[in-house]
């Protein structure tokens, strides 16, 4: 009998897109399916929707809760799922047919406790920003090691810490208690993908991009990256830094180094956005330093472009000029 696949999808806000969302998990060319959807105490027509969705197919189940963010959501339906394995999508985003039958496939063919795939990340016609195309980490078919699993979970831009492009086993999921952490509302994904790979000893990825991330008008993330405060929020991923350090093997050398190198980036980063507010001076300076003390180290390590490589060291003494580069990237939306 084909194993039962339960596919989490937190709902918020979301209503332009959910129908396109839920539908191409109806539609996925693997049926036998437990589609959770869990509408985290949205506001508009998204908590009628699951319950339309669930009426219509018997494989939905919808929860309602207050509204306590995307971990919390994830987590309950994670209490709830009976399924062997289990994917999460945000909702939204869409997916192929095949995206489940893809990475189910590959799972069990190779014996594998973690399936990824590679994403197709599109802008729709309202983004304003830098159109970049992320490069791929890997091609075809690739069988990792837990150890190879992580460096490239860490360095790479294709594969990175997203859950939604992950089949993980539900049984390894609860033996661990492993859970989304409520308390990080940034890199959440990062840290649970770090703390799953600890218990796989064989994980494969596919080049092929079963899953399309769909980056929606830039104006929201503009208004938090240049608000009139700084907000303390981003500094949170250094906590899920630490986190990961926790569960990394202290002889894993390698994949310390490079999350060292993603600390000095995120530094670097931080230091340029808190440059125009003066009650955030002393921090900045702090950040400063640390990616001062490590930059050697840094430019060394091969999982950043020469160019971001660059950045990071005008930043670490000019981060004036580094926060103008941001800005170029992140216009102003002269439509709103």
């Amino acid at each position: 009998m084909k194993p039962l696949v339960s596919v989490i999808v937190p709902v918020y806000k979301v209503e332009k897109y959910l129908n396109k969302c839920v539908q191409s998990i109806v539609n996925q060319t693997y049926t036998n399916l437990e589609i959770i959807l869990v509408d985290d105490g949205s506001p508009d027509n998204c908590p009628q929707m699951c319950d339309d969705w669930a009426e219509k197919d018997s494989r939905i189940k919808e929860i309602h809760q207050k509204n306590s963010g995307v971990s919390a959501a994830r987590n309950a339906a994670l209490d709830i799922a009976n399924g062997e394995w289990v994917a999460f999508a945000d909702s939204d985003d869409y997916v192929n047919p095949e995206w489940i039958e893809v990475l189910l496939r590959n799972a069990m063919q190779n014996g594998c406790e973690l399936s990824i795939c590679s994403v197709n990340f599109i802008y729709d016609k309202d983004y304003v920003g830098i159109r970049e195309r992320l490069s791929k980490a890997a091609k075809a078919l690739t069988i990792w090691s837990k150890v190879e699993a992580i460096h490239n979970v860490l360095s790479s831009n294709d594969i990175q810490g997203f859950s939604v492009n992950k089949l993980f086993k539900l049984p390894i999921i609860r033996k661990n208690h492993i859970q989304f952490n409520t308390k990080i509302t940034i890199a959440e994904d990062l840290l649970f993908v770090c703390t799953y790979l600890q218990y796989c000893t064989k994980i494969v990825y596919t080049s092929e991009e079963e899953y399309t991330y769909v980056q929606h008008t830039m104006s929201a993330l503009h208004k938090e990256l240049f608000s009139k405060e700084y907000n303390a929020k981003w500094l949170t991923v250094f906590t899920v830094y630490q986190e990961i350090d926790k569960v990394i093997s202290q002889d894993d050398t390698m994949s310390k180094n490079i999350l060292n190198a993603c600390r000095v980036r995120v530094a670097s980063t931080q230091s340029k956005l808190m440059f125009p507010y003066p009650k955030w001076k002393r921090k900045r300076k702090e950040l400063q330093q640390y990616v001062r003390a490590h930059l050697k180290a840094f430019l060394k390590s091969d999982q950043y472009s020469t160019k971001t490589k660059i950045g990071v060291l005008i930043s670490a003494w000019f981060p004036g000029l580094g926060y103008l580069e941001i800005r170029r990237k992140f216009p102003i939306d002269k439509n709103e």
